[in-house]
């Protein structure tokens, strides 16, 4: 899937992938309800809960996505916090009658071990790896599908348990629409960084608008255009790929004694690579610089009321001091080498200026 693009660039969103018609040992993994994003899955199972299973408290950890938490406002389950997050010692809470716990595999590195056994049910995200949920022996287990895989839209639940689940809701136009406009920017970006298109705003614009669509939509099915793609995405070149390129970024950046590449050393299929950096102030400057070379990072996850009484201090550091960068199936080994380098060139060049 990696394209011999002419506009070279890393980061942000997918193009266009290419499918296949082989037979993959990862592709008929997921069995459960598809809905059109993972947030209306987690609302989904919470509504169930709420009428099915006597839910009245979802414990959501400390550092999570908060645009995720704040999609579920309105929901009937009462939504609290607790210590947890990517780095850092967790505390799980002492379970009510009625409370359900979120555990979430952070940037694919993996679940935890619990200190004691919750004593409700356990929901599990694994949207940073989706297969890695299909080994779970939670209650019932969610992902978003287009943070991990080329797809315009998606999202999946299930219950490794076998309880009963909600059936996915029908296509809602609304979320069509925007699916349709998301597909032809992945179409759009793929012919730009091929060179048949030149402007890169031609892309950009329905890239913008199409997610601002999807969030502010409607609850919906998944598109029939990601159902045909998820039958037929390469998953394990995909899973290859990432361990492939986690492991020559690592290696490139070992050089750089004032950056750390957080996570585990070997993954089975990292969802991208965390770089931590001395403070904000510095990383920003750096993800500023990077964009300018058409190396786009992200932030996962922005933390923007610091006030509130249940962020931890490592959760408020690495929310302020990392880095995402991708390391999926679009680029090489030697793109991540370069990224690498160019990373800890301009880190470099900023520690000397401070």
């Amino acid at each position: 899937m990696h394209l011999n693009s002419k506009h070279w660039e890393q980061g942000s969103n997918f193009f266009l992938p290419d499918l296949s018609l082989d037979d993959d040992s990862l592709r008929l993994g997921f069995k459960g309800s598809f809905v059109g994003l993972g947030r209306f899955a987690l609302l989904e199972l919470l509504r169930f809960g709420f009428d099915m299973r006597g839910w009245k408290r979802l414990w959501i950890p400390s550092y999570y996505c908060e645009d995720v938490v704040l999609s579920l406002q309105g929901n009937p389950v009462i939504i609290k916090r607790y210590p947890c997050g990517p780095v850092g010692e967790d505390v799980v809470p002492e379970a009510q009658v009625g409370d359900v716990l979120l555990r979430v595999s952070f940037f694919g590195w993996g679940l935890k071990p619990l200190d004691l056994n919750f004593g409700g049910d356990v929901i599990e995200d694994h949207s940073h790896y989706p297969h890695g949920g299909l080994s779970s022996k939670a209650n019932f287990v969610f992902a978003s599908l287009r943070k991990a895989f080329p797809v315009p839209d998606g999202g999946v639940f299930w219950s490794p348990q076998r309880h009963a689940i909600p059936a996915a809701p029908p296509i809602h136009l609304r979320h069509e629409a925007a699916v349709l406009n998301r597909l032809a920017a992945m179409v759009m970006k793929r012919a730009y960084l091929q060179g048949f298109i030149t402007d890169k705003s031609s892309y950009r614009q329905l890239e913008i608008a199409s997610e601002k669509l999807l969030l502010e939509g409607n609850l919906s099915g998944i598109s029939s255009w990601s159902k045909v793609m998820l039958e037929h995405l390469p998953y394990e070149a995909l899973r290859v790929a990432r361990v492939h390129n986690y492991s020559a970024f690592r290696i490139a950046m070992a050089r750089f004694d004032k950056l750390e590449v957080l996570g585990p050393e070997i993954l089975d299929a990292p969802a991208m690579a965390i770089v931590r950096l001395g403070n904000v102030m510095l990383r920003d400057a750096l993800r500023a610089r990077l964009n300018e070379e058409n190396i786009y990072t992200a932030v996962l996850w922005p933390i923007r009321d610091i006030n509130a009484v249940w962020y931890r201090k490592e959760d408020l550091d690495f929310s302020n001091e990392t880095l995402a960068v991708h390391v999926d199936m679009r680029y090489s080994p030697d793109d991540m080498s370069k990224v690498a380098g160019r990373i800890g060139a301009l880190a470099e060049a900023l520690f000397s200026e401070q």
